[in-house]
């Protein structure tokens, strides 16, 4: 396609990770970007060919939704996202993107920041009727169950991104996750940690509350370039815009054999066992069973398995403090285990932690850590829960 297309991405994420969202973009789309311009939950590029769009959309990891923006606007007011509505349906990107006079069907989809004064049920009904208005009757027509095109829109604060959505189906939702703890994070949280904590498929990592395996998992997808959205990629409704020719995530692995001393070193332990069979189940299922190896460990004897100075990243998800544990238990748990993080990191090697507001400075410093950043994001459905991501430094 020729240059200047005109066509803006946007990835909705958490807020607190459009850092990790934009480095993703940059890098996948590379050649492809103007520019990227981060706002709250939502990250858009500004592309200048679509040659590099279906590498981005088989490997993007860090987004909640992908989409080709239609119309940002501000307003806080229903009639005023309304009309942002309106505008984008009326403009001439919609015709570029669904050229064609065959019958198609479609539903809508909104993604509502649960601080704002914004009703999220409330403006899905209204979303929908201004697209039944504005769509031609004969053509188009709703469907809940298997639309063709999903229109989205996400409401962050004053403002409103709408556009097509990139996929029909639900990329946070990941299709190797056949077996999952009860507290583990999604797909998205744990490629953003990767990303903020530096991980780029070099080094050795490990995760010593691995759950269900979701950061190792991760990990082994961007290191190894596999696509973790290929299945879905194959429903897209971008239609010539996107035919990937990429590689399938066997032939990928295929280029990291052992022999060839390639396979990055992610490994997995917790000391659940039901934990070390979900991750080995779910690995199989993603295909990267290759990469990801595991074992039963306890986190505050990681000396038993890893050597001094031979890990280059820790990303975890921690059990929390709650009312319910015993803080003092707890505290001996994560000393313990800062303490034998510190042994077992290179020098300059890094730690991230994703933490429910758990007072963790003290210990962390007592270890012999350093603190590079502490980073508030805000998760769950209506983005209102919580979380720190804490970076730390073996110096």
């Amino acid at each position: 396609m020729a240059s200047d297309t005109g066509l803006h991405l946007s990835a909705a994420t958490y807020p607190g990770l459009e850092p990790a969202c934009a480095a993703e973009m940059r890098e996948l789309l590379s050649t492809s970007v103007t520019s990227v311009v981060e706002e709250p939950g939502v990250v858009t590029a500004e592309l200048s060919g679509t040659e590099t769009l279906p590498h981005y959309l088989a490997r993007v990891q860090c987004a909640l939704r992908v989409f080709i923006r239609l119309v940002r606007a501000d307003g806080a007011t229903m009639d005023e996202l309304a009309a942002a509505v309106a505008a984008g349906l009326d403009g001439p990107a919609l015709s570029r993107l669904l050229s064609g006079g065959g019958p198609c069907t479609f539903r809508v989809a909104a993604k509502v920041d649960g601080t704002g004064a914004v009703v999220r049920d409330a403006f899905e009904r209204e979303l929908l009727r201004i697209v039944k208005e504005r769509l031609p009757e004969g053509r188009f027509s709703a469907d809940l169950k298997a639309p063709r095109i999903i229109f989205f829109c996400q409401v962050m604060g004053d403002a409103c991104h709408f556009g097509i959505d990139a996929f029909v189906d639900d990329i946070a939702k990941r299709d190797y996750k056949l077996f999952a703890h009860r507290a583990s994070i999604g797909g998205v949280l744990a490629a953003s940690l990767l990303r903020m904590v530096g991980y780029a498929g070099q080094g050795s990592l490990i995760d010593p509350f691995c759950g269900c395996g979701t950061i190792p998992i991760e990990a082994a997808y961007l290191a190894s370039g596999a696509p973790v959205n290929g299945r879905k990629l194959a429903r897209s409704p971008l239609g010539d815009l996107i035919r990937y020719g990429g590689p399938s995530p066997a032939a990928t692995l295929a280029e990291r054999s052992p022999s060839a001393g390639r396979l990055p070193a992610i490994h997995a332990s917790d000391h659940d066992v039901s934990c070390i069979a979900a991750v080995r189940k779910n690995a199989k299922a993603g295909k990267v069973d290759g990469i990801v190896s595991s074992g039963r460990n306890d986190a505050a004897h990681l000396g038993a398995k890893h050597d001094d100075g031979s890990v280059a990243f820790i990303v975890s998800d921690p059990p929390q403090f709650s009312k319910a544990t015993d803080h003092r238990r707890m505290e001996r748990l994560y000393g313990d285990f800062l303490d034998e993080a510190w042994h077992i990191l290179i020098p300059k090697g890094r730690m991230a932690l994703l933490m429910h507001g758990t007072p963790l400075a003290p210990l962390i410093k007592k270890a012999g850590l350093v603190i590079v950043s502490d980073h508030t994001v805000r998760i769950g459905r209506h983005f209102t829960e919580e979380r720190h991501v804490i970076i730390c430094e073996k110096r």
